[in-house]
């Protein structure tokens, strides 16, 4: 510290002396760190030396520049203008930027920049714009820098421009082949001028063709729901009967017709009433048949006679006992279930007045039928 100050105090002096014979002159003392040792010094353009170092100039202002390389492309400034005054002495400490190019390479970029723009590049003519604008490689111009953003704009908007134009060219292609949601698009932009020419009547068509073609993809698919109803109906599905007659009357996918509706509602009805009466005959015919006369006499009866043994007449005595029991219950109960069977088959003989025509040859047979089964019933009632 105390060598630096004697080594400033000399150069003072020397200041002084050469200012007794010369113009007057100031002295600058540059200072740097240590990663801006080395940095080249410039006064307004001329090479002065390497920082740090004490430099005597003449009073006035100045420009100063510092420079450390970094590589062949990249470079660590520090700028700043100063004003030195007659014998006074001036310091300056370097305080180096971050690495950044060089003005020899910051030109090779904007001239790079510059050609790809003219190609088209987008991207690039918004660069070269604001190269133009800072000045950076290029001599700086704002009337240029105005003229590569509006250029930038006017091709982005091409861009636009062409791509909705394709989108366009491919929806109309779409409609024209019946595409119902592309009629639907292509109406649209007809009607807000995107990507083809605004026409609103043509937009009104496209809307309607769409409208129509949705209408007939909506029959088509009732037509065919219809169809398979209807034959369900035909092979006797009464739900399905049920269905194409609301489907008649409200011709959703037939003709409509009261008639037919009619038609298929009394089909339905006429079905549904001989399936009820086909489940409650089937009920009554499962009830008659679980009864039966002498059921239990019966069974036991066989039991003894199925045995090939000859048993002594106390087992006989004892073995016979219970099934004179159950013979004597059998013949209480006899006319109890005689008269239950009787009831049985006289609600499934009723049936036959159900008939669509009570007076036909069929009914009559039947009605004869059971009317003899039922005297020889009543007879083997009063025998027993």
């Amino acid at each position: 510290m105390f060598k630096k100050r004697n080594t400033f105090i000399v150069n003072i002096i020397i200041l002084f002396v050469a200012c007794s014979t010369a113009d007057a002159l100031s002295l600058l003392r540059v200072t740097c760190d240590d990663s801006s040792q080395g940095a080249e010094i410039y006064i307004n353009g001329v090479h002065k030396g390497e920082c740090p170092r004490d430099i005597g100039l003449k009073a006035g202002g100045i420009k100063f520049r510092a420079v450390l390389k970094v590589d062949a492309d990249h470079e660590r400034v520090f700028e700043k203008n100063i004003h030195l005054y007659d014998r006074s002495p001036e310091r300056v400490e370097v305080q180096l930027s971050s690495s950044k190019l060089t003005a020899k390479a910051k030109k090779a970029k904007a001239s790079e920049s510059l050609a790809k723009a003219k190609a088209g590049d987008i991207k690039e003519m918004k660069n070269i714009s604001k190269y133009y604008k800072e000045g950076m490689g290029v001599t700086q111009s704002s009337k240029k820098a105005e003229f590569w953003s509006n250029k930038a704009i006017e091709s982005i908007a091409q861009n636009k421009r062409k791509k909705e134009e394709k989108i366009a060219k491919e929806v109309l292609m779409k409609a024209e082949a019946g595409g119902i949601l592309a009629m639907d698009k292509i109406s649209k932009l007809y009607l807000v001028g995107t990507g083809i020419r605004q026409d609103v009547s043509a937009s009104q068509k496209w809307k309607d063709k769409a409208s129509s073609a949705r209408a007939l993809e909506k029959h088509r698919a009732e037509v065919k729901t219809a169809t398979e109803i209807l034959i369900s109906a035909q092979a006797g599905d009464i739900s399905s009967m049920k269905k194409i007659a609301s489907f008649y009357q409200s011709g959703t996918g037939v003709e409509q017709s009261g008639a037919k509706s009619q038609e298929w509602y009394t089909k339905a009805e006429a079905a549904t009433h001989k399936e009820d009466e086909k489940i409650k005959k089937e009920e009554k015919r499962k009830e008659l048949s679980e009864l039966s006369f002498f059921g239990q006499t019966k069974a036991l009866t066989k039991e003894i006679q199925g045995s090939n043994d000859s048993p002594s007449p106390f087992i006989m005595t004892v073995a016979i006992t219970p099934y004179i029991a159950v013979a004597i219950s059998d013949t209480v109960q006899a006319p109890f279930v005689t008269t239950q069977k009787m009831k049985l088959k006289d609600e499934l003989n009723t049936r036959a007045s159900r008939f669509i025509n009570p007076d036909s040859m069929i009914t009559k047979a039947y009605n004869k039928k059971l009317g003899i089964q039922n005297i020889q019933n009543q007879k083997l009632v009063s025998a027993r």
